[in-house]
């Protein structure tokens, strides 16, 4: 028997893919403590907490609903690249809300937040 050995390439996709998986755990994990404080700073009501709080498990179930057909249609590569890509937007999004529309800001990243970790 001849011994396969894994390519480099294989290894960083496994991780790739793995750390994103890690995006959801860690937002909700963060959630968690951070609401208590958000609904302070922007002086949220509960029912607006508990819908930023669940916000981004709804949008992520929907959007893995279309990550199948998005991986068809641009390929496994570009649908990780673009869903990085969208993360990113949506922590730089939520980083950067102040003022009365904070709390817009926090949904709209959020929201994207969820498309990209549910393709």
């Amino acid at each position: 028997m001849s011994e396969q050995s894994v390519k480099p390439v294989v290894v960083i996709a496994v991780g790739v893919i793995a750390s994103m998986s890690f995006n959801t755990g860690y937002d909700i994990g963060i959630m968690s403590s951070a609401k208590r404080l958000m609904a302070l700073d922007l002086n949220l009501s509960p029912w607006q907490v508990s819908v930023l709080v669940g916000s981004l498990n709804i949008v992520t179930g929907l959007a893995s609903l279309l990550s199948g057909l998005a991986a068809d249609t641009l390929g496994r590569k570009r649908l990780i690249l673009l869903s990085s890509f969208i993360c990113t937007v949506a922590v730089l999004l939520m980083g950067a809300a102040s003022g009365p529309n904070a709390l817009a800001m926090v949904m709209l990243g959020r929201t994207f937040n969820g498309i990209g970790t549910g393709l």
